[in-house]
């Protein structure tokens, strides 16, 4: 039954998906969304005076994107671009609407809206249907939910994750009587684990970014609340805001010990076991094309906007030219142009477009200085209420005055917390232009503007500190230099040791510091062999590391003698290997190629046939004599040809030589054979 009903959804929202692409009723539907759109927008500015500019803002986004949807209508049909992006809008605008259209002000209905937006995300954390595309990570599953990318799925969770978190804080503020709170705080302890759980399961750096920029913005805007707005006021003039003023005065330190802390776990964790800490760290590592391809596609994007920055290319355009025009020859997929929102809307509308779209972000998540207005508001608000002994919930006792900024306050900046998860997620993985991501993004972003005021309204005054939260201080500076001299320290470990030639000490450095276990064998073996005089360590680490991160890649297994004297070796021949420094470019160039093949035959075939196509072969004793040089001009002869042919398959992990006559050789499962 779960199967049949499984197969039903799915064949509805094939059907849906159908009717959203075909030509013939695409435009349809954006015309009801545009309808919809104005008359939620002139409700807005008739409810909101003080939105006025930024709905003006909103409005002139809308109408590019349209204009430049409607003015090349054939192509921009083929996408759902423009109407995920539309239906988000109008979807956030009614819900918030609805928010503001309450006789008890829009508070209660924020809660109750943010409350099933985190019920719903964490009920989805652990659903995973079997059907769909499988993505993996070195060999572990990554899950996707019920959508069809595991990025925009680990975005989800992480937003629920924020969201969940500040509902619990915002629960213990507001909720009356010890059970209610207890009750509150654990029900959002549990979506905040289930939505931590599945965030962690996606392997999406993207999403953990996210999530991280969120609790941060999240945390720092409760601190910076507590002092300036919070009603509780007992044991004597300032008491209550000693943590946060602590905070203040010493973020310096604070934000220097993190950033030290982040760098010495940096460098521990690259050698880690642990799938989860190796993706955590894999940003830094250059052999990884997810993140390098990434930062190709912004480069190419700029060069799109900088070519058209007024008009763009048009909706749904953008990969077809990136493909034909922009794309670098060594990068072999372009899909990675579609994984940065802010500048697909550059593309596809124009700079302006992406300009408004910037500025409307501005005006919803900008904060407001304090004033007689904040003022006047905040003493008709709860500040009030408690003044006078009216009702009061009642105030638990420190753990922190964290637990204690105004609700409403507060609530905005929970939504605003959720909408910077997203959208740190929209410049690195995308989700904009997706229904379910982009309905949420818009919902967080329209009720973050509704009710509330927006955080910092008021500086908190800098009481006298205790003679003790002074000496916690000094202890935190001193901690804090103590941090910045190690990571400094294993940094220049790291980064000068291989500029340093080969030698008795440096090879002690980089055996302690610099390499894997399973590494060391084959850096010992490489390190004996008699070609490092006068080179860099870099050149002898790069060897050992990109074949041994290549070896754990492919698909076939080598003896230890075949694969270090035919794959980690560097030697081909006298006077083409001299600077020994072609594995990178040749790996890079050739490994995209061959990463799925599972034969040595088929990866050989793929090789040689790359190589013919860029490599010309000029007449004998002609062109450049060293591997990096006829990388860089394309030209050789033959006897070139033949030996950077055998580089090109050593780098990816093909055992090949040269033979007695000088001709390519590699090995297959029966032996060795000539070169195609």
């Amino acid at each position: 039954m779960a199967s049949q009903s499984n197969g039903s959804l799915a064949s509805i929202v094939r059907e849906i998906a159908l009717v959203c692409r075909d030509s013939g009723t695409q435009w349809m539907l954006v015309v009801c969304l545009v309808v919809y759109f104005s008359v939620f927008w002139i409700l807005e500015r008739r409810m909101n005076p003080s939105a006025k500019k930024s709905g003006i803002v909103l409005f002139t986004f809308v109408v590019l994107c349209l204009a430049n949807y409607a003015g090349r209508y054939e192509t921009a049909a083929r996408s759902t671009q423009v109407l995920a992006l539309l239906a988000g809008m109008v979807l956030g605008r009614a819900i918030s609407i609805w928010a503001q259209w309450s006789e008890q002000g829009p508070e209660q209905r924020k809660v109750w809206i943010v409350r099933w937006l985190v019920g719903l995300l964490a009920g989805a954390a652990l659903y995973q249907p079997e059907a769909g595309a499988a993505f993996s990570y070195h060999g572990v599953l990554r899950w996707c939910g019920v959508w069809d990318n595991p990025n925009l799925y680990g975005l989800l969770m992480g937003t629920g994750v924020v969201l969940a978190a500040g509902l619990g804080i915002h629960g213990w503020q507001t909720e009356c009587g010890r059970w209610k709170k207890i009750l509150h705080t654990t029900l959002c302890l549990t979506a905040i684990t289930l939505a931590i759980y599945g965030c962690f399961k996606s392997y999406s750096r993207g999403a953990w970014l996210g999530t991280v920029c969120g609790l941060v913005y999240l945390i720092w805007n409760s601190a910076c609340l507590t002092p300036a707005l919070s009603p509780r006021r007992t044991g004597g003039e300032g008491e209550d805001y000693i943590l946060v003023s602590w905070m203040k005065r010493n973020r310096l330190a604070l934000l220097t010990l993190l950033l030290s802390a982040g760098v010495l776990g940096f460098w521990q964790l690259r050698f880690s076991e642990s799938r989860l800490a190796h993706r955590l760290v894999s940003v830094g590592n250059v052999n990884d094309f997810s993140w390098r391809n990434r930062v190709v596609a912004w480069q190419g994007a700029t060069r799109m906007m900088l070519d058209r920055p007024v008009i763009g290319f048009g909706w749904s355009e953008a990969e077809a030219v990136y493909g034909k025009k922009y794309l670098p020859p060594q990068v072999i997929e372009g899909a990675a142009i579609q994984l940065n929102d802010f500048l697909m809307i550059g593309i596809c509308a124009g700079v302006p477009a992406l300009a408004c779209f910037i500025w409307y972000l501005w005006f919803s998540l900008k904060k407001t200085p304090a004033g007689d207005e904040v003022t006047r508001l905040l003493q008709k608000s709860e500040i009030a209420t408690a003044e006078t002994g009216g009702p009061r919930c009642p105030t638990l006792p420190w753990p922190s005055s964290i637990l204690r900024p105004p609700s409403s306050a507060f609530l905005a900046a929970t939504c605003r917390a959720g909408a910077v998860v997203l959208l740190v997620g929209f410049w690195f993985d995308g989700g904009l232009f997706k229904l379910p991501v982009a309905a949420l993004f818009w919902i967080l972003l329209e009720l973050a503007r509704v009710g509330g005021v927006n955080e910092n309204v008021a500086q908190s005054p800098n009481f006298p500190q205790p003679d003790k939260a002074q000496k916690f201080g000094a202890w935190l500076r001193g901690l804090a230099v103590l941090f910045v001299i190690a990571a400094l320290g294993i940094s220049a470990v790291h980064l000068v040791t291989p500029q340093m030639p080969v030698g008795k000490s440096a090879l002690g450095i980089a055996r302690k510091f610099l390499l894997h276990r399973k590494e060391s064998d084959n850096f010992e073996w490489l390190a004996a062999q008699p070609i490092w005089s006068g080179k860099k360590m870099k050149l002898l680490l790069e060897h050992v590391q990109l074949a041994t991160y290549n070896r754990e890649l492919v698909n076939w297994k080598l003896g230890d003698e075949i694969y270090r004297q035919f794959v980690l070796s560097p030697e081909i021949a006298p006077g083409f290997d001299d600077q020994l420094d072609w594995r990178r470019t040749l790996w890079e160039d050739f490994y995209p190629r061959i990463r799925k093949e599972t034969s040595l035959a088929s990866a050989t075939e793929i090789v040689a046939r790359h190589l013919a196509e860029r490599v010309t072969i000029t007449p004998a004793r002609s062109g450049p004599t060293s591997i990096a040089a006829i990388c860089k001009s394309q030209r050789t002869d033959q006897a070139g040809f033949a030996v950077i042919f055998v580089a090109s398959l050593r780098s990816v992990g093909v055992p090949a030589r040269l033979n007695t006559e000088g001709h390519a050789e590699y090995f297959s499962e029966s032996g060795w054979k000539l070169a195609p």
